[in-house]
């Protein structure tokens, strides 16, 4: 979720009194906060490739206001959301309902090793400014044979400068990644990708991307329209090799112990 979603959130969390009116809230914050065609999108895929299974173990990194925590604590998963922001952690137990999340920093996760089937980190790799360090913890805590799935924010697809450092300042970006940079990364920490794909990757969907940075409430009035566009668009002109955002999925192929992932 974004800064502006967590304080709306914060806002409607100070009336939360029930059971039932944490649940009513918490899928209307799930389902409509995020009026982003790309946020959409990015939900689709990261499902499609993580597919969750119940009572499996998933640590979702980075996980904000528990946006996918609360998605896949639903589908039956035993979830750990773990975030470095105490408001962001406390909106996220007040809306779930469970003591699900622990506050916590990335790259130090407060986990044994090789104990969690999967683990989902969505749009937050590029804000940690030592990277590598995080995906070393992502595999130190996967069991063998263990999937992570994440997506970031790449601009591989051509924008104009100032747009692109608008993008870096609102969302406070330290990194874009390529799917090359991020396959060598992962691969040499001893993964195997299984999957990868850029999204928001043709001409229309990518406009309509630069008018959520420029108008983003106007993006968010015409939000059914754009998603329905951008996924004809990106399915009819999308360009593989580039893109706004990039998913991908790994598999750990040995134990963390047969391979050196220990930080600094």
């Amino acid at each position: 979720m974004t800064e502006y979603t967590c304080a709306k959130v914060d806002l409607v969390s100070r009336y939360l009194h029930t059971p039932l009116v944490r649940s009513i809230v918490a899928y209307v914050v799930v389902t409509f906060f995020s009026l982003s065609f790309f946020k959409v999108l990015e939900a689709r895929i990261v499902f499609d490739y993580l597919k969750p299974r119940k009572n499996e173990k998933v640590c979702d990194v980075a996980c904000g206001c528990g946006e996918f925590s609360i998605r896949l604590l639903k589908r039956g998963c035993q979830v750990i959301g773990t975030d470095f922001d105490k408001k962001s952690i406390a909106i996220a137990q007040t809306f779930s309902g469970k003591n699900s999340f622990a506050l916590a920093n990335a790259e130090k996760l407060p986990f044994k090793s090789d104990i969690f089937d999967k683990v989902v980190s969505v749009c937050a790799l590029e804000h940690f400014s030592e990277g590598e360090i995080a995906l070393k913890e992502i595999y130190r805590i996967l069991k063998p044979n263990g999937s992570v799935v994440l997506t970031v924010d790449s601009l591989t697809y051509p924008l104009p400068e100032h747009l692109v450092a608008a993008h870096r300042i609102k969302y406070h970006v330290s990194h874009y990644y390529s799917l090359a940079e991020l396959k060598e990364k992962l691969t040499g920490l001893g993964f195997e990708v299984t999957n990868s794909r850029y999204f928001v990757n043709s001409p229309l969907a990518v406009s309509l991307f630069e008018l959520s940075i420029r108008r983003p409430v106007m993006a968010a009035t015409i939000f059914p329209l754009a998603l329905i566009l951008s996924m004809l668009s990106d399915f009819a002109a999308g360009k593989p090799n580039m893109g706004i955002f990039l998913a991908i999925c790994a598999r750990k192929a040995r134990s963390s112990e047969t391979v050196n992932v220990t930080t600094k």
